[in-house]
């Protein structure tokens, strides 16, 4: 498959990879309280594995209203295989969606490096992804999930 010019997407993407051995709903709770988010769970991230079945991937979101920021945690081991492939030594990803002009990103990662419950926080570029679209359909659903709730 044709990797997508980057550019051609109308949101910006900031990703960072998590060692933690916590469950899920602990990690999100954990950085609720370290870097004062509300995220909750939200709809699967879904994603065809190499036999063509759905995996689904717990989710959970959070929305900064007043700068436009969606967050996602999405947890990387899901019912048929790893969201990413490529990366299966991390355990979450942390997907920060908008123009983060406060560098809010950067903060939040400082703050998840200085936890003890975290073993590892990885900064990394969109790029590096094999195959992005995966990320960006599960986020463009997400939005228009989170649309039709507040409707």
């Amino acid at each position: 498959m044709k990797q997508k010019d980057l550019n051609n997407f109308p949101f910006d993407i900031h990703i960072a990879a998590l060692k933690s051995a916590m469950p899920s709903y602990s990690l999100a709770w954990h950085i609720n309280q370290v870097f004062f988010m509300d995220f909750e769970m939200s709809i699967n991230w879904e994603k065809n594995n190499q036999h063509d079945e759905i995996g689904y991937f717990t989710h959970f979101f959070y929305q900064f209203e007043d700068v436009e920021l969606n967050w996602h945690l999405i947890d990387n081991r899901g019912t048929n295989a790893y969201f990413l492939q490529t990366k299966p030594m991390f355990d979450f990803y942390l997907i920060c969606v908008g123009g983060d002009i406060y560098d809010y990103f950067s903060k939040a990662i400082e703050s998840l490096q200085s936890s003890n419950k975290i073993e590892n926080v990885f900064k990394f570029s969109p790029s590096h992804i094999k195959n992005i679209d995966v990320i960006y359909k599960n986020i463009t659903k997400t939005k228009e999930f989170i649309k039709d709730l507040h409707v």
